[in-house]
């Protein structure tokens, strides 16, 4: 990446932003990977019409079915159960356009069936068919139909128009109602505001089973996850999904055979309490949204003593089309209304109020002094945000926040009791807020990570310390970034503005911290970049003077200290399974990834050092899997070996690191030199050593390193991945590596 130290870039953006004009940002298209035999989920809107592709070869609907809001969920649900697909990893896809609301996916058996559930926030006109090639199945969604929900369908009934498949006819299940069901000795139940997760003959309290361990709960408040872990596996348990109701998305129940456990994971949406009860023999966990209104347990790890949870306070939940606050004012002291682009705002005092945008997910938070009954409002179509969400942030402080998929422009109209947040449509495109702790922003594209790593150098930034700004100019091709301004307001930056031409995008950050610096890391996958409070050079210390790819002479691997024999390794293959990685010539990522790691490991124990590996055969491991098994194992370093696809004509070694990561940076640079000078890796230059938001880097407690050892996709380097002595080599290239690391710490 180019820095000009001039003003000439600031002085183009003055001239370019003066003579623009301000353009209506258009909602693109979005899709989401998963694995099994349904590899990807795609949304696209036109005019009325929105289309939902469910990428699969499996066409046989075994049924299909439509929900009508109830007290557990107040939208619409079109479920279809299509007959022999696979999910292997049960999760959901926000979509927050037009009508579509959510897209929930999971894994069914007896009979085996990939169950997709699109929850919408109109009554759903739609049909189902396969697409001419027999790659995806197409479900379109014909606008909508008007009026109040309907009297929910008996048994039998569909409120969809499927087209002519070979799928049966269709019937509601009636075995449960939504949000409740039964898996094993787990259970879900509502009464009232609470969610019950009952586990039958199980005391989280004592030790379970015959592993004389205690199971544990950990409110995991960033992954929005309550989870629960049973030490051991358990005939009863069987892995699957409970669905979701007006407190949790859902439950997954899943058995983890690297850690030994069976691993509950209760998924929300916002913040939730929840308290820990033994009845009889049998745990309970009573859920409720917000963060207050029921006594117990609020991001403990480990379990909570019995106690007394509260009744439910016999307020009747919100409905869409009112006013979530208005249902007992005499509770509250915070108000709000609501309309398609504003909020009014009324509270016996609005002083030192806060309104930022915060990002994951993408929504505005408005922060007010008192009080506010918890709620949620679902906002018609051409709304400028498809949500309002009222909680409690503390005892003294309530929160009102709009979540939209596109960043509205937002000002505000203040009184001494009063808030007016007018909203308008911004222009700017293609970006979200960050977490205004290290991400400042999230630049958002289609395979934006494979175009960044082209047009790396091409991107201009430049540093206006006596303005308090900070600019980028893309290329066209990379990004288009729209045009205007976004109030950010978070601890980074004020204001961000955008402009893009035919061959240029623009970006200029109003910054908080006039000598604070940005610098673009790669995100959690391949459609985000980062940008990212910058903390120290970024170029590696050492560069060979020649960028051949010979292997050069033997390794002499060190020896390891006393006090490195005493730490634990975690080595990580990436990929693996169902999931091959990157694939050229017939030839696997994953399998040069398993047999490098393979032979690092041998290494590493012949010296002596204490290693465990996240797989050893060719399975498919999940991410955030990964990441758990080193924290629970309490490993000291985390090394995740793969191999790359770049753009054409790129080759050499890379090594990525978290941007926040103790020691992380240091470690990464230390390998990348060794792989630069021992095996003549160092083609990538200074741009081989990079920070990114991957999933192994962000979710590690302890320091971590993703190694990218070779580019598939350059014909050298693959010839160099075929030979036995390269890998070999390569892995003893590593091992000292790590040895050396591990005499540091």
């Amino acid at each position: 990446m180019k820095k000009i130290l001039s003003s000439c870039l600031f002085a183009a953006l003055v001239i370019l932003f003066a003579a623009a004009f301000i353009l209506n940002a258009q909602a693109a298209g979005m899709e989401k990977n998963i694995s099994g035999s349904v590899t990807k989920l795609a949304y696209q809107q036109s005019g009325n019409t929105e289309e939902i592709r469910i990428y699969t070869s499996h066409a046989n609907i075994l049924r299909q079915f439509v929900l009508e809001p109830n007290s557990d969920c107040k939208n619409y649900r079109i479920g279809i159960e299509i007959a022999d697909a696979v999910i292997q990893q049960n999760g959901a896809f926000d979509i927050n356009q037009g009508s579509v609301y959510q897209i929930r996916y999971a894994n069914k058996q007896n009979p085996q069936a990939a169950s997709i559930v699109i929850e919408t926030t109109k009554k759903p006109d739609y049909t189902i068919k396969p697409s001419g090639d027999g790659k995806y199945l197409s479900v379109i969604l014909n606008g909508s139909v008007s009026g109040q929900p309907a009297q929910s369908p008996a048994p039998g009934a569909t409120s969809g128009k499927p087209a002519s498949t070979s799928s049966p006819a269709t019937t509601v299940p009636a075995s449960n109602s939504q949000g409740t069901g039964t898996l094993g000795p787990v259970s879900v139940t509502v009464q009232g505001n609470t969610c019950l997760v009952r586990f039958e003959g199980i005391n989280l309290n004592t030790a379970f089973g015959n592993t004389g361990k205690k199971p544990a709960i950990e409110l995991r408040e960033k992954e929005k996850i309550l989870q629960v872990t049973l030490p051991g596996q358990d005939s009863r348990f069987s892995e699957g999904f409970i669905p979701g109701n007006s407190v949790v998305y859902g439950v997954l129940v899943s058995y983890n055979k690297e850690l030994n456990s069976t691993i509950i994971r209760i998924v929300f949406d916002d913040a939730v309490t929840y308290t820990h009860e033994i009845s009889g023999s049998s745990s309970v966990l009573k859920i409720n949204r917000g963060s207050s209104g029921n006594t117990g347990s609020t991001g403990n790890t480990g379990v909570t003593s019995p106690t007394t949870t509260p009744a439910p306070a016999a307020t009747n939940p919100p409905q869409t089309g009112n006013d979530t606050s208005r249902s007992d004012s005499s509770r509250a002291s915070v108000n709000a209304s609501f309309s398609g682009n504003s909020v009014t705002i009324t509270a016996a005092s609005t002083s030192g109020y806060r309104i930022y945008t915060a990002g994951d997910p993408s929504r505005i938070v408005i922060e007010v002094p008192g009080t506010v009954l918890p709620g949620e409002k679902t906002m018609g179509s051409g709304a400028l945000y498809q949500k309002a969400v009222l909680s409690q942030m503390n005892a003294s402080t309530a929160r009102i926040e709009l979540y939209a998929s596109e960043l509205p422009q937002w000002t505000v109209d203040e009184s001494a009791t009063g808030l007016k947040v007018n909203l308008n449509r911004s222009g700017a495109a293609n970006i979200q807020a960050g977490d205004g702790d290290d991400v400042a922003l999230k630049l958002i594209g289609t395979n934006i990570v494979g175009k960044y790593r082209k047009y790396a150098d091409k991107i201009i930034a430049e540093n206006d310390v006596k303005n308090n700004a900070y600019a980028f100019m893309f290329p066209a091709d990379l990004i288009d970034l729209g045009q205007g301004s976004v109030n950010i307001n978070n601890a980074l930056i004020s204001t961000v503005t955008t402009l893009t031409t035919p061959s240029s995008s623009f970006l200029k950050i109003e910054k908080k911290d006039a000598t604070k610096e940005f610098s673009i890391v790669e995100g959690s996958s391949s459609n985000e970049l980062l940008i990212v409070a910058k903390s120290g050079s970024e170029t590696p210390s050492k560069v060979p003077a020649s960028n051949n790819t010979g292997i050069v002479g033997n390794i002499n691997i060190r020896n390891p200290q006393s006090s490195a024999r005493g730490k634990l390794v975690v080595l990580d293959a990436g990929h693996g399974g169902s999931d091959p990685g990157a694939e050229f010539s017939g030839y696997l990522e994953k399998d040069f990834n398993l047999d490098i790691t393979l032979k690092l490991e041998a290494i590493l124990k012949q010296k002596g050092i204490d290693v465990k590996m996240t797989r050893s055969t060719d399975v498919f491991v999940g991410l955030e899997e990964r990441a758990e098994m080193a924290n629970s194992w309490g490993a000291d370093l985390f090394v995740s070996i793969h191999n790359n696809s770049m753009p054409e004509g790129m080759k050499g070694s890379m090594t990525f690191y978290y941007p926040t990561s103790y020691k992380g940076k240091t470690y990464a640079r230390m390998i990348l030199d060794n792989m630069y000078d021992k095996l003549n890796m160092g083609a990538m230059g200074s741009s081989g050593l990079r920070s990114a938001n991957y999933v192994v880097l962000r979710q590690t407690k302890m320091p971590a390193v993703l190694v990218e050892v070779a580019c598939m996709s350059h014909p050298d380097d693959l010839n160099l991945l075929k030979s036995e002595a390269f890998r070999q080599k390569t892995a003893e290239v590593l091992a000292d590596s790590i040895i050396q690391i591990l005499n540091q710490m």
